[in-house]
């Protein structure tokens, strides 16, 4: 895209900066242009691009060019220099994090299909982008890892490229060779794209984490107003088949009691008929309205990691540290993992939305004890939602279980979360209980039938548990 006028150009003609970019880079040129367009400004450069740091098809590492000023696009997208090419020049910068010079037409022959059609007959400079700016190789070296990866050579990828100095490399050009203090500034512009790209990719995962949020609430607001669609209906339908029945008995007799030449038998049965399907209708629609959810053995541990899988981005964003205590001897149970699921999230959401200063999310799961919920007690395989918000008073913890009420306003709640989680567990033969103080904090228990042969294994390890081993509680 065209950018502001160079001040010197041979032959009296003034072109425009253009800059180019290699379309999986295309978020980057708004914040790069400019960078590159002062810096030709001011050190009189003719030609400027960034290469960066990526993974080939065959998962070798290599500089694939990104944004450039003043250079072909075609050679941009083109430029892929692998880092196993050590004696070409833009490979050296990455591995070392040093700086690099050259003069016109001092490539190798091999070297020239890389660098020479980006840099054409000038003197040029490469300097590395770092990771982080004005950090040591070595201390991006100690840096721990994010994440664990999923295999030992995943794993050793990761660690591999973490060690290189440079994610990246900045290469200027043009027809007068550079000065020492402009190659040294050259190097702290590079520090300033490795800043940009990190506040960059900073904004690209938030923005992600929003739509992640948006689209899961979106998810839930429909599944709730299918439930209280689905409840209304069944409310209608019940109260209209009632009389509906005393309809139907009327018509049986007064068509049994009917002679068959009687001139109203006709119409007495095109009305018995009628009702008849009125009656399916009704049927269909409480099919509709209670549809059956597909039952089957569930680990309950998997689904509550599943579940806070996909909302941890969002609570590391609002400073919130999950922690599972999961008792890896429970059985399976009978039950809706979808459903499960969307309960847990419902619970999982609202924990974050009590804690906007950050906090502490404790999520546990293990056989009913006494002092858990006496009527859950041995009986039930029971998780437990804790968070460190401000709690919930007396008078809103007695109604948070009501259809369409909520705390959070229009906008951002239906009011129809906790109703639905509620309905979802006592189909599946459970219970959900709240214990909440203000300043304390809130938590929630949801209980879920134990099998009937596994109750008596969990009576026998209730009784062995000593008073020692008793749940941490918070009120």
């Amino acid at each position: 895209m065209p950018w502001r006028a160079s001040q010197e150009q041979s032959m009296g003609i003034q072109p425009l900066f253009q800059t180019v970019t290699f379309s999986p880079y295309a978020l980057y040129e708004g914040a790069l242009g400019p960078l590159l367009i002062r810096l030709a400004e001011r050190l009189r450069f003719e030609r400027l691009f960034v290469a960066l740091l990526t993974l080939t098809e065959n998962g070798e590492r290599a500089l694939q060019g990104a944004v450039g000023l003043n250079v072909p696009q075609e050679a941009l997208v083109s430029l892929t220099v692998s880092l196993s090419t050590e004696t070409e020049p833009l490979a050296r910068v990455a591995l070392t994090g040093a700086m690099h010079t050259g003069t016109p037409g001092a490539q190798a022959d091999g070297e020239q299909n890389a660098l020479q059609s980006m840099v054409g007959a000038y003197h040029w400079a490469a300097a590395p982008i770092p990771y982080l700016p004005d950090l040591p190789a070595h201390v991006l070296h100690d840096l721990p890892l994010s994440k664990t990866t999923a295999t030992p050579t995943a794993d050793r990828e990761t660690r591999a490229s973490v060690v290189i100095p440079a994610r990246g490399v900045l290469v200027a050009a043009r027809a007068a060779a550079l000065s020492q203090q402009e190659t040294i500034l050259l190097e702290m512009v590079a520090g300033q794209i490795g800043a940009a790209l990190l506040g960059l990719e900073a904004a690209q995962a938030a923005r992600q984490d929003e739509l992640e949020e948006g689209r899961i609430r979106q998810q839930l607001f429909e599944s709730e107003k299918l439930a209280a669609t689905g409840r209304l209906t069944a409310s209608i339908a019940h109260e209209i088949n009632n009389p509906l029945e005393a309809i139907k008995n009327a018509l049986y007799l007064l068509v049994a009691q009917s002679q068959p030449d009687n001139p109203q038998r006709e119409l007495l049965e095109l009305a018995q008929r009628e009702t008849e399907r009125v009656s399916r209708i009704i049927r269909q629609m409480l099919g509709v309205a209670r549809p059956s959810a597909s039952m089957s053995l569930t680990d309950v541990n998997r689904v509550v990691q599943e579940t806070l899988a996909l909302i941890e981005p969002q609570l590391q964003r609002r400073q919130i540290i999950s922690s599972l205590e999961l008792d890896t001897t429970l059985p399976p149970i009978m039950a809706s993992a979808d459903q499960l699921k969307q309960v847990f999230l419902n619970l999982f959401l609202n924990a974050r939305d009590a804690m906007p200063q950050g906090g502490g999310l404790l999520i546990q799961t293990r056989i009913a004890r006494v002092h858990d919920n006496i009527m859950l007690a041995d009986k039930y395989l029971v998780v437990r939602v804790r968070d460190d918000g401000e709690g919930i008073p007396e008078e809103i913890r007695q109604r948070v279980f009501e259809p369409f009420f909520s705390t959070k306003g229009a906008r951002r709640g239906s009011g129809l979360g906790l109703w639905v989680c509620q309905e979802i567990i006592r189909s599946h033969g459970g219970q959900m209980h709240i214990n909440s103080k203000v300043g304390k904090g809130t938590t929630f228990l949801v209980g879920l039938p134990l099998p009937v042969e596994s109750r008596g294994a969990a009576l026998g390890q209730s009784e062995r548990q000593s008073a020692s081993s008793l749940w941490r509680t918070e009120q």
